[in-house]
């Protein structure tokens, strides 16, 4: 603004608060366009994964990854005029729901049994149980929970199912006979991903091959590339496979079974593990199951948690966990059970010889028991009995 006969500013004199709200509001302008778009939401869950999980040890899934990625061309350089490549895929994986429900005796509609099984991904001594549902949200936040529900749609419905996932990826589901088939199209770090996921669901949903509840079986992905019978295809066509094999604690003979992080063995029965995969931190690593308080009460069927000769325990008819040691907002509980399902008693020797002198008085942890992680396993001598509950609960 200029200024006009009476000294007054017209349009054509510089307004500087106008010109201070063009300067930052361009750049407001720009954060909110980018941090409102599932890109940003999948930077930042992928940042907060490095963050808080284990990575170090995810062998698998970044294997997984890299042969699906190194099978499509180099992604080329995307502009304001050009976007990213899309590519189509198909994932056929050796799974049957029905089949999977029915052998562990879930009494829930297929759909919802999958989403809310109890899963233990990781190694002898560091693992961590979650739901499938919460697994895939912590993992893979965005894009995790909506292939699940892809999934649950399609076991459910006995149809295909179609959607598409927030970072643009567009899928279609179905199962058919034993097998889930999933065909996907979009850009290549969103089918790298796709690819990891399922590799871990197929793993994860298992039915372990033993008849003895004792034995914990891992399960390991295997991904090949199957060649199309009719090129040329639009389609890369990936069929995993799902090799099982016992997981055995790091010394594991008669003479010697007391190993620490490994009581918790006896928690389930007839579970599957997968490896290669990322866990979450602890403060001590090699340290047992990550579990959360509620399931690992269910388990041992304890009514809550009580305090007895200034122990903390979570005492159910033939086991009982007993609070050993805490680590910042982390608490290390020792399992024993009684193999031949008889009665627990607060007087067991085995109760009496674990050492707590390292905990603050019991009373005042109780109150807070529910706000803090809970590991199970560690014990400087452990003894592990496997007792005969169902490896599968579900998590309401």
């Amino acid at each position: 603004m200029t200024p006009d006969i009476t000294g007054h500013a017209t349009e054509d004199t510089p307004s500087p608060d106008r010109d201070a709200k063009d300067e930052t509001g361009g750049v407001a302008d720009y954060l909110n366009l980018t941090t409102d778009t599932p890109a940003y939401n999948c930077l930042v869950g992928y940042l907060r994964r490095e963050l808080y999980l284990n990575c170090s040890e995810a062998y698998v899934m970044s294997e997984v990854g890299t042969r699906i990625a190194d099978s499509l061309p180099q992604s080329e350089k995307v502009t304001w005029r050009k976007a990213a490549t899309t590519h189509s895929m198909v994932f056929e994986l050796d799974w049957d729901p029905q089949a999977f429900v029915w052998d562990q005796e879930i009494d829930e509609e297929c759909g919802n049994a999958v989403s809310m099984a109890v899963t233990v991904t990781g190694c002898t001594d560091d693992a961590q149980a979650l739901s499938c549902s919460q697994y895939l949200t912590q993992t893979w936040p965005g894009a995790g929970p909506e292939l699940l529900e892809l999934i649950k749609g399609a076991v459910r419905d006995g149809t295909s199912c179609r959607t598409s996932l927030s970072h643009g990826a567009r899928l279609e589901a179905r199962i058919q006979g034993a097998k889930l088939i999933i065909k996907a199209s979009g850009v290549r770090p969103a089918l790298v991903e796709l690819g990891e996921q399922l590799a871990w669901l197929g793993a994860t949903l298992q039915s372990s091959p033993s008849t003895n509840g004792s034995r914990v079986f891992c399960c390991r992905p295997r991904i090949k590339q199957r060649k199309t019978s009719i090129p040329p295809s639009p389609f890369v066509h990936w069929r995993f496979h799902f090799d099982l094999t016992e997981m055995h604690r790091k010394d594991d003979n008669s003479a010697n079974r007391s190993q620490d992080g490994h009581c918790w063995f006896g928690l389930f029965r007839r579970p599957v593990a997968v490896q290669g995969y990322p866990i979450r931190r602890k403060p001590r690593e090699s340290t047992g199951l990550e579990i959360g308080l509620g399931l690992a009460a269910e388990l041992v069927q304890a009514p809550g948690a009580a305090l007895f000769d200034g122990k903390v325990v979570l005492k159910g008819f033939c086991a009982i966990l007993v609070l050993i040691e805490q680590v910042q907002d982390t608490l290390f509980w020792h399992l024993i059970m009684n193999e031949n399902q008889k009665p627990m008693s607060y007087g067991d020797p085995k109760i009496k010889r674990l050492n707590t002198q390292s905990l603050a008085d019991g009373a005042s942890i109780l109150p807070g028991l529910e706000q803090g992680r809970h590991v199970v396993g560690w014990c400087s001598r452990a003894e592990s009995l496997a007792g005969k509950h169902y490896f599968l609960y579900l998590v309401r």
